[in-house]
C-alpha cells in the first residue's frame, strides 16, 4: 500500500511564516489519476489550471479554507457567488495564490494511501500504532519531522476530526503544545462555494487555543454554521 509524506508546500516560506496553517485530512485517496510523487507538497506546487491534478474541486476548496484561517476570505471573496473555481483560477494566475501556500502544509492522519472514502477503524489505528509519527506535526523540529509545527490546524472532516478528538488533541494538551485548531468539512463533501464562503468569512475568529474546546463548520437541521467539535 503507497504511503504519502506530507512537506510544507514550499519548506522555505514555511519555516519563514508567522501564520503556518496545517490543513489535516483522514488518508490520501489513491482514485485519482495523479501520477506524481506520492507527497503532498508536491501535489500542490504541480497543481495548475485547469485540471489541477485532476482535483480541482479539491484544490478550490483547500484554498478557501487556507484564506479563511489566515483572515483573508473576506478580502478575496466579499460577495455572495464570488467564490468560484473561476476566480481561484484567476488568482492563480495573479501569483496570490502562490502567496497563500507559503503557509500551507497538508497532511493526512493516516499516510497510507487509501481510496475515496477513509475508514474510521482503519484511520484510528494507524494513529494508535503510529502515535509519535503523527503528533511531530507539532513537535519542534527534529529527526522525526524538521519542520516548524503549525500555528493553526484545521482539522477537515468527520473521521479526522473524531480521530484527532480522540487520540491527538488530549496528547497534544498534556505535552502544553500551543496553536490554534478549527473544524471544517473535508474539501471532497458535497457542500456548496458559498456555505464555504460563508464558513471561511469567520473561520480566524472561530480559532481556539488548543487547551480549549472548538467548534466546526456543519449543518444542523439544514441550517450551515458553528457547531460543537467534532
Amino acid at each position: 500500500m503507497p504511503i504519502w509524506t506530507f512537506e510544507p508546500v514550499y519548506p522555505e516560506s514555511w519555516a519563514a511564516s508567522a501564520h503556518r496553517v496545517l490543513l489535516l485530512g483522514a488518508e490520501p485517496n489513491g482514485d485519482t489519476n495523479y501520477g506524481g510523487l506520492n507527497d503532498m507538497g508536491a501535489w500542490f506546487r504541480e497543481a495548475e489550471p485547469p485540471s489541477y491534478n485532476s482535483g480541482g474541486r479539491f484544490y478550490v476548496r483547500n484554498i478557501a479554507q487556507l484564506a479563511g484561517a489566515l483572515g483573508q476570505a473576506q478580502q478575496h471573496w466579499p460577495d455572495e457567488g464570488t467564490l468560484t473555481r473561476a476566480a481561484v483560477t484567476a488568482m492563480f494566475h495573479q501569483g496570490v495564490v502562490e502567496g497563500l501556500l507559503g503557509g500551507l502544509r497538508y497532511a493526512d492522519l493516516k499516510a497510507t494511501q487509501g481510496d475515496a472514502s477513509a475508514d474510521l477503524d482503519e484511520v484510528r489505528g494507524y494513529v494508535e500504532d503510529n502515535l509519535d509519527e503523527v503528533l511531530s506535526f507539532w513537535m519542534p523540529p527534529g529527526v522525526a519531522d524538521p519542520h516548524q509545527p503549525p500555528t493553526i490546524t484545521v482539522i477537515q472532516g468527520g473521521i479526522a476530526r473524531q480521530v484527532f478528538a480522540e487520540r491527538v488533541l488530549p496528547e497534544l494538551r498534556r505535552r502544553g503544545v500551543e496553536g490554534h485548531y478549527v473544524g471544517m468539512p473535508h474539501p471532497s463533501e458535497q457542500r456548496s462555494y458559498e456555505s464555504l464562503r460563508c464558513a471561511a468569512h469567520s473561520m480566524a475568529a472561530q480559532l481556539a487555543p488548543l487547551p480549549a474546546e472548538a467548534v466546526r463548520w456543519g449543518s444542523l437541521r439544514g441550517q450551515p454554521g458553528w457547531l460543537t467539535f467534532p
